[in-house]
């Protein structure tokens, strides 16, 4: 699977097929939790090809009452009859009004590596954010985080100019890194 650029030769959009393909088995279904009503979405998206891998992917959303916040859980199915390798890509895409000259990245990483030569002198930037640029080129960096001590991982956005913050963890053993794509160009300001 294809987690970067659209890969024509092998039929692949950008960032391959899992954000294309619809899901079934969708529900919707309100649980009770301590007693508080929580609402629930779930669907299953299938990946098969010939030759190739063969996994289910059930993400379930859970919304509790009187939050801003909410949860997802994957759990994912090897469905084949080998060991595969499974790349994950979860993308967020952030942009004005929560992206500003004003905004703050939070990211307390352990190391920070640019993606190219380009993006390597800006490197000291990487958490400042410009006014929109009309030829901006996009600067991309690898923060490698580490975990607290009860396996969680975090980082946040923060714009204080409008009280907004916004904060991604995640429970993972395996997933050590997160990957900022800073683009700043006017009119794709993410």
């Amino acid at each position: 699977e294809n987690i970067g650029g659209a890969d024509e030769e092998r039929g692949e959009g950008l960032h391959g097929r899992h954000n294309h393909t619809p899901a079934e088995n969708v529900c919707v279904w309100v649980d009770l939790e301590d007693g508080e009503p929580v609402a629930k979405v779930s669907g299953i998206v299938r990946h098969a090809l010939i030759f190739g891998v063969r996994y289910t992917v059930k993400r379930t959303f859970t919304f509790k009452r009187n939050q801003n916040s909410f949860t997802f859980r994957d759990e994912i199915t090897n469905n084949g009859f080998t060991t595969k390798p499974l790349y994950l890509l979860y993308h967020f895409n952030l942009g004005y009004p929560l992206i500003s000259e004003s905004t703050q990245l939070l990211i307390d990483a352990v190391k920070i590596i640019p993606q190219n030569d380009f993006a390597a002198p800006m490197l000291k930037d990487w958490n400042k954010m410009t006014p929109p640029e009309p030829d901006y080129r996009q600067r991309n960096y690898y923060h490698y985080l580490e975990a607290s001590e009860d396996g969680w991982r975090s980082y946040a956005v923060q714009n204080k100019a409008i009280d907004t913050r916004m904060t991604v963890r995640f429970h993972s053993p395996i997933m050590d890194k997160i990957f900022q794509w800073k683009n700043l160009a006017a009119g794709d300001y993410i």
